[in-house]
């Protein structure tokens, strides 16, 4: 833990945390606003199913940007020199 809050004094490791955590916002209200709009579109039927798809089709290409994102983010460091948490 000491060593993660230490990294917090790089601006780059901050502009990364920020990234990250504004493309999830975002995904996550999009995910709902697509699925406010859809319940009143179709038939509940259809909703029952389809609501999980469209969480879980959203989540899991938020957390493959993730991991991208972040392994471009430990070769840029690790090109300036700047030790990084865990394997890239």
């Amino acid at each position: 833990m000491r060593t993660w809050n230490s990294y917090w004094v790089y601006p780059q490791f901050r502009r990364v945390q920020y990234t990250i955590t504004a493309v999830l916002a975002g995904v996550l209200f999009l995910d709902a606003g697509v699925r406010v709009v859809l319940t009143f579109v179709l038939p509940v039927a259809s909703m029952v199913w389809l609501s999980p798809v469209i969480f879980y089709t959203g989540l899991f290409g938020v957390l493959m940007w993730m991991f991208s994102y972040i392994g471009r983010a430990r070769a840029r460091a690790s090109a300036a020199g700047v030790e990084t948490l865990g394997a890239a």
